[in-house]
């Protein structure tokens, strides 16, 4: 009877040890939290990115960009959304920027895993792209950009230099150095919202 009892005590425990272990979604994405500062290069030229990154909940974190001018694009700002499809248990990334673009990324690996397949759902062709989790404070991207005619890779090497809390000092310089453009518009911000929602991604 003792003998019975240890076995479902250890039971129990090895069950609470295994729900515990189980990383929710905002845990899984913490170390992205706080101000990265990215270089982007490529044949084309250099962008430079400066990223604040805050959990909304405990279900997405956005990511608000402003991107330089280089490469033959204008300087501009984005708001990004990283989050987890519980339902389809997929990692999903959602964007719209200040000059009207906008789409919806897929992923199977978790913002944590060392490489990760990013796959363009939404338009159709958007693209796709692959990110190298390095470190809790480091990440690479590269992926593929065509201007005008003309194709070239990209990569981009960002850096985690900050807390949003010890960032909001110099939150004047960084408006300076990286002016955002034109407000995002309505109409890009509800149809990117409209289609990740057709998509299952937003309920």
């Amino acid at each position: 009877m003792r003998k019975a009892a240890l076995v479902i005590a250890a039971a129990i425990t090895t069950a609470c040890t295994v729900a515990a272990s189980a990383a929710t979604p905002i845990q899984e994405m913490s170390f992205m939290k706080g101000v990265w500062s990215c270089s982007i290069s490529s044949p084309l030229g250099h962008q430079t990115e400066i990223d604040r990154n805050a959990a909304i909940g405990d279900a997405w974190i956005h990511i608000s960009g402003d991107v330089s001018a280089g490469m033959g694009r204008r300087a501009s700002h984005y708001d990004g959304y990283l989050g987890r499809d519980a339902v389809r248990n997929i990692w999903v990334y959602i964007f719209v920027d200040a000059q009207g673009e906008y789409g919806a990324f897929q992923s199977t690996a978790s913002p944590r895993s060392r490489v990760q397949n990013w796959s363009g759902v939404y338009p159709q062709g958007n693209g796709s792209f692959v990110l190298r989790h390095l470190s809790d404070t480091r990440y690479v991207i590269d992926f593929p950009l065509t201007i005008g005619k003309t194709k070239a890779f990209v990569h981009q090497d960002c850096r985690r230099v900050a807390s949003l809390a010890s960032a909001s000092s110099n939150a004047s310089a960084d408006a300076q150095a990286y002016p955002r453009a034109a407000p995002i518009t309505t109409h890009a911000m509800y149809t990117a919202q409209y289609h990740a929602g057709q998509m299952g991604f937003l309920k």
